[in-house]
C-alpha cells in the first residue's frame, strides 16, 4: 500500500475514533460517558500523530475536548496555552531557535569534534554527548538538555556528512531525548519528584532518603547510558565509518570565522539561561535562588524579551517574528502542548480511567511475592505510562505499593524509588507517553513514527533489564 494511501486511511480512522468511538456499546462501572469521548479523542490523535501529522490533530483534539464538555472552552484554552511548562517551552524554542539560526551550534559542534579523546572514536563521542545531555537534564532542566544538545548532535552529524535519515542520525536524535527523559526523575530535588515522594510519605509515614534516592537513580542512569551505547555498537550497528576517518586536522581545514556580535550575545544568553536554571540547585539558600525557583518558567521569556530589546549595529539581537517564521519548531510546540492537555484529560477524575486502573490492578498485585511484586509494579508502571500521564500513574501506584507493604510487612521504599524513576523516566514509546516522547515524534525530518516505535521499544526494554539486574539489588542493599 502506498504511503499516501496509508496516511489518508489513518486520518479517516483517527477522525472516526475522535467522533464515533463513544457511540460504541462499551460499559464500565468506572469509566464515564465523558470518559469514552475523551478516550476516543486520545486514540484518534495518537493514530494521526503516528503518521506524521502533528499540528492540526493537536488543535482538533483540544477543540473536541471543549465541544464534548470536558471543560468550558475558555478555561480549557487557558490550561492549554497557559500551562507554565508550555509557556517555558515556547520561549525556550525561540531562544534556541535563534541560537541555531545564527549558527552557534556549529561552534559548539566544532569544540566537541576537535577534542583529541574523540578523534576516530565514534562511540566515545556518542557517550560524551549522551552524558552531557544527562547531566544537563538531571541538574539544570530536561528541556535544556533536549533543545541544546539535539541541534548540536544533529549539526555534528551534518558536518560529518551524515544525512538526516541516516541510521546514526536517527539513533542520536532518539537517544538524546530518551537520556534527557531519564535525567528528569534522577534528581531528588526536582519539584515533581519532591512532590511524589512527599505524597508517599503522607500516605505511609515513611521518609525517602534523598541520598539513597540519588545513589540509586544516578547509578542506574549511567548504566542505562552505557547500555544504549553498547546496543548501538554491537546490536544495531549503524554506519560510523565517517567518524573513524575523521581527524582534527581535517575538521580544522574548514574555516570557521570568528563569532560576530549577535552570535556572542545569543551564546551568552543561552549560558545565562543554563546558569539561572542551575543556581537554585547549586546555591539553594540564596535569595536569588529562591526568586529564580519561584519564577523558573519565566526565565527564558525574560531572556527573549531582553534579546529583542538589545540593539546592535545589525539591529536587535533577535527578531522574534523572524524566528517564529523560520526557526521555530511548531510541530514540537503543538504536540507537547496537546499531549499535556490530553494526558490531563485522560487522567481526570471525571473521566474515570484512573479509578478503573486502580480497582483492577490492586487485587492482582497484593497476592505476589516481594520480587514478583517489584517486577510487576515497575513493568506495569512503565507500560501504562507509555500511554497515560506518568506522574498520575505514579500517584495511582503508590497506594497499591503501600497496601502491599501493609499486607506483607515488607520494606517497600526500594520499590517506590524504582517505580517512580522507571514510570517517569521510561515513558518514551508513544507520542502520548510524555512531552519528551512527543518531542521525538515531532522530529519528523529525522525520524519516522516507525523508527521511534522500533528503537524506543528496544531501549526501554534494555532500561527495564537494567532496573531488574542492577536497580532492585542495589536498592535492597541500600535499604
Amino acid at each position: 500500500m502506498k504511503k499516501e494511501t496509508v496516511e489518508r486511511l489513518s486520518i479517516l480512522i483517527g477522525i472516526a475514533f475522535m467522533l464515533l468511538f463513544w457511540l460504541l456499546p462499551f460499559k464500565s462501572a468506572y469509566i464515564t460517558p465523558l470518559g469514552f469521548k475523551v478516550i476516543g479523542v486520545f486514540l484518534g490523535t495518537i493514530i494521526m500523530w503516528s503518521v506524521g501529522y502533528m499540528i492540526w490533530p493537536s488543535i482538533l483534539s483540544v477543540a473536541l475536548l471543549g465541544w464534548y464538555g470536558y471543560e468550558e472552552m475558555g478555561p480549557l484554552l487557558k490550561n492549554w496555552f497557559g500551562n507554565p511548562i508550555v509557556v517555558m517551552i515556547f520561549f525556550l524554542l525561540i531562544l534556541l531557535g535563534a541560537f541555531q539560526a545564527y549558527g552557534c551550534t556549529k561552534y559548539v559542534a566544532r569544540f566537541f569534534l576537535t577534542r583529541k579523546v574523540m578523534e576516530g572514536k565514534p562511540y566515545v563521542f556518542t557517550l560524551v554527548m549522551l552524558l552531557g545531555t544527562y547531566l544537563m537534564a538531571a541538574f539544570v532542566n530536561p528541556w535544556a538538555g533536549v533543545f541544546l544538545f539535539l541541534p548540536i548532535v544533529q549539526n555534528v552529524c551534518q558536518i560529518l556528512g551524515y544525512q538526516k535519515t541516516d541510521l546514526y542520525t536517527k539513533l542520536m536524535t532518539i537517544l538524546v531525548v530518551m537520556v534527557a527523559l531519564i535525567g528528569f526523575p534522577t534528581s531528588y530535588f526536582n519539584g515533581t519528584i519532591l512532590g511524589l515522594n512527599a505524597n508517599y510519605t503522607q500516605i505511609s509515614g515513611d521518609l525517602i532518603s534523598g541520598g539513597a534516592y540519588m545513589t540509586i537513580t544516578m547509578t542506574v542512569s549511567v548504566l542505562i547510558i552505557l547500555m544504549m551505547v553498547l546496543v548501538m555498537k554491537y546490536l544495531i550497528k549503524p554506519d560510523v565509518s565517517k567518524m573513524y576517518h575523521l581527524t582534527i586536522d581535517k575538521i580544522n581545514q574548514e574555516d570557521l570565522p570568528p563569532m560576530n556580535a549577535p552570535q556572542k550575545v545569543t551564546s551568552l544568553a543561552v549560558l545565562i539561561f543554563i546558569l539561572a536554571m542551575f543556581t537554585p540547585i547549586l546555591l539553594p539558600n540564596w535569595s536569588l535562588s529562591q526568586l529564580l525557583k519561584q519564577n523558573i518558567s519565566g526565565i527564558a521569556m525574560t531572556i527573549v524579551a531582553a534579546l529583542a530589546m538589545i540593539q546592535l549595529k545589525e539591529g536587535p539581537v533577535i527578531e522574534v517574528q523572524t524566528i517564529l517564521q523560520k526557526n521555530f519548531s511548531w510541530p514540537t510546540f503543538f504536540i507537547i502542548a496537546s499531549s499535556l492537555m490530553l494526558g490531563e484529560a485522560l487522567t481526570s477524575p471525571q473521566v474515570g480511567f484512573t479509578e478503573f486502573l486502580k480497582q483492577n490492578l490492586t487485587p492482582i498485585f497484593t497476592e505476589m511475592s516481594y520480587l514478583s511484586f517489584a517486577l510487576a509494579i515497575i513493568v506495569a508502571g512503565v507500560l501504562i505510562s507509555n500511554v497515560l500521564n506518568s506522574v498520575v500513574i505514579t500517584l495511582i501506584l503508590q497506594p497499591i505499593i503501600y497496601t502491599y507493604s501493609m499486607v506483607s510487612g515488607a520494606n517497600v521504599i526500594p520499590i517506590v524509588i524504582l517505580m517512580t524513576y522507571a514510570t517517569i523516566g521510561f515513558a518514551a514509546v508513544t507520542p502520548s507517553a510524555s512531552p519528551y516522547a512527543a518531542a521525538i515524534f515531532a522530529q519528523k525530518d529525522f525520524v519516522t513514527a516507525k523508527d521511534v516505535y522500533r528503537y524506543t521499544s528496544l531501549f526501554v526494554l534494555g532500561e527495564i533489564l537494567i532496573i531488574i539486574l542492577v536497580g532492585i539489588p542495589l536498592a535492597q542493599l541500600l535499604f
